[in-house]
């Protein structure tokens, strides 16, 4: 261990046991730039040498480091420090490989409100703060994980007195502090605080469980190639189906999880995103048959819309749509407007005082540019099958969900995926979800929550014809070997 030492000084600690084969696991830097001092501690690599690891320091800008690799290996953030004046910060990051593909996410703006950050951190299922480290201004970066560790308790800016008190309430209660940061900023001496119930986070177990079929070299059974699959890629829980046509041939549940989380049955349904889409494809196919549509249908024409911002717009069809042509691509306008729905409730007359519906959303793409003349281009779009769920509504006069269930899903087991993260309390299986954004469910508002309940810009129940459901891997091999000929699903081939 090294501390209040200049960084000359400093570096050479780190080289020196850098060869030594240690590894430093904490790093703090105080002070001006050209007067800051820096602490750390070192310990012996416990993984035979094998540890990766590198610390930058003095960098203004600490982003583009998140991102790199080392050694060829994905990095985590195991450290980091801020130091400097608030004209002029400097910042130092600790970054261990991620052999375990740790999720986490880092938030050092010394701009943003931090219990805001905070507070929708942890609507994110599992996610808890790891440290809440202290500038010399006593700004607070944030280091989030999903790591379990049992309970935990976290608090910000305690003076001495209140870290005493609440050190020896939470100890009673059989948390242990892990992570303490203080600053003095004006004679004012604060404290930032992590409690955990557990020193070490819990190890993930493996199961398989379900119908069982082996490929022929057994070292490449299907077990086998989920579980590396499922380990590189931090994947805690997944299904896999084998049908021929529509009939389950195998069907595998799989969990590499701590012992918090649900084991998974072959049962239980998943956020299907973007394979909802064929559902919509199959809803069209029903009402071509029974001659309410065509594949030439006008779409907006058909919903009672005559008038566009771009002449184009009346010519697309439902074929463009089902075929992604219809003019609208994402990337060259900028945004995904399905990812929009807080803007679009904005440019309401309620001015947001309500959220956008799929209507709203349509009305306000009838006012924008396309990016092509359909059919003339493809480009994925996720509105353009918005368009078609609404079209199914207003052709059947039912709800999307409702025309699905009676004429679509025959009795399979495939639900809505809502967005409030109060309806997934009681949730199975959870939906992975590091980022966050807004709160589409109040527009108004500058909440955060978990990108999967409303923080990726969308509402779930307004975008089900395009990524909203959620049904299991055997439903979904059952649902497209039935709607399938020539052994090739209806919803990929062309319906002309």
């Amino acid at each position: 261990m090294i501390h209040d030492v200049p960084k000359p000084i400093y570096d050479s600690w780190v080289e020196k046991l850098r060869k030594r084969k240690y590894v430093l696991h904490h790093v703090t830097a105080t002070g001006a730039e050209e007067e800051a001092i820096f602490s750390g501690v070192m310990e012996e690599d416990r993984k035979s040498n094998k540890t990766v690891w590198a610390l930058d320091c003095g960098i203004k800008h600490w982003k583009p480091f998140l991102q790199r690799t080392e050694a060829g290996l994905q990095m985590k953030v195991q450290g980091f420090s801020s130091y400097g004046t608030p004209e002029n910060r400097r910042y130092c990051i600790l970054r261990h490989g991620n052999r375990g593909n740790e999720n986490f996410a880092l938030y050092a703006d010394p701009n943003e409100d931090f219990q805001r950050i905070f507070a929708g951190e942890i609507t994110k299922p599992f996610w808890r703060p790891k440290k809440l480290l202290m500038s010399n201004d006593l700004k607070i970066a944030g280091l989030f994980t999903d790591t379990s560790v049992g309970d935990w308790y976290s608090d910000t800016h305690l003076n001495a007195t209140a870290l005493e008190a609440t050190i020896k309430e939470q100890t009673s209660k059989g948390l242990t502090p892990t992570d303490i940061q203080g600053g003095i900023h004006e004679g004012e001496e604060l404290y930032n605080v992590v409690f955990q119930e557990l020193l070490e986070p819990k190890a993930r177990h493996w199961h398989a469980t379900g119908k069982e079929i082996e490929f022929p070299s057994k070292d490449k059974s299907l077990d086998s190639i989920m579980k590396k699959f499922m380990k590189t890629n931090d994947v805690r829980q997944a299904q896999v189906a084998i049908a021929s046509r529509g009939v389950i041939k195998t069907e595998r549940a799989y969990t590499w999880a701590e012992d918090d989380r649900e084991t998974v049955a072959t049962n239980d349904t998943f956020l299907l995103a973007s394979i909802s889409k064929m559902f919509t494809a199959a809803a069209i196919d029903n009402l071509i048959k029974r001659g309410k549509l065509s594949l030439q249908t006008k779409v907006y024409e058909r919903l009672g819309y005559f008038d566009a911002k771009d002449e184009r717009a009346k010519s697309i069809t439902v074929k463009h749509l089902l075929d992604h042509k219809g003019g609208y691509d994402r990337q060259e306008a900028g945004e995904d407007i399905s990812l929009g729905f807080n803007k679009v409730a904005m440019t309401l007359p309620t001015k947001g005082n309500r959220t956008a519906t799929a209507r709203d959303v349509i009305e306000y793409m009838l006012d924008q540019p396309l990016q092509f003349t359909p059919g003339e281009n493809k480009a994925y779009s996720n509105y353009g099958f918005i368009l078609l769920g609404y079209l199914v509504s207003n052709v059947t006069a039912m709800p999307y969900m409702d025309f699905l269930e009676k004429n679509v899903f025959q009795g399979l087991d495939v639900e809505l995926y809502r967005t409030s993260p109060y309806q997934h309390r009681h949730d199975r299986i959870i939906q992975e979800s590091r980022l966050t954004g807004l709160d589409t469910l109040r527009p108004m508002s500058n909440r955060l929550v978990a990108a999967v309940y409303g923080g990726y810009g969308t509402i779930m129940e307004e975008c089900t014809a395009a990524f909203s459901l959620k049904a299991s891997a055997s439903t979904i091999a059952k649902f497209a070997g039935s709607h399938g000929k020539y052994h090739i699903p209806t919803l990929l081939r062309p319906l002309n």
